[in-house]
């Protein structure tokens, strides 16, 4: 755990995933993850269930790992 940075959620968290997911048509879930990574300042999600190549509010751009770069 000491190479991570552990996001905690909050009120603050869920609110943002509410709107993440009304904004971008996204499950809560995904938007959960994604409202924990833009507050964590990340600027690379790597998934396989976003779009690849995909930005989210012009800071965090989606990386899915399996495709062939």
């Amino acid at each position: 755990m000491d190479l991570c940075d552990v996001i905690a959620v909050d009120q603050h968290t869920v609110r943002e995933a509410i709107a993440l997911a009304l904004r971008y048509q996204i499950s809560h879930w995904d938007a959960l993850i994604l409202a924990a990574a833009l507050e964590a300042g990340c600027d690379v999600l790597y998934s396989e269930d976003f779009q690849d190549g995909q930005v989210f509010n012009d800071r965090i751009t989606v990386r899915n790992p399996f495709v062939p770069r």
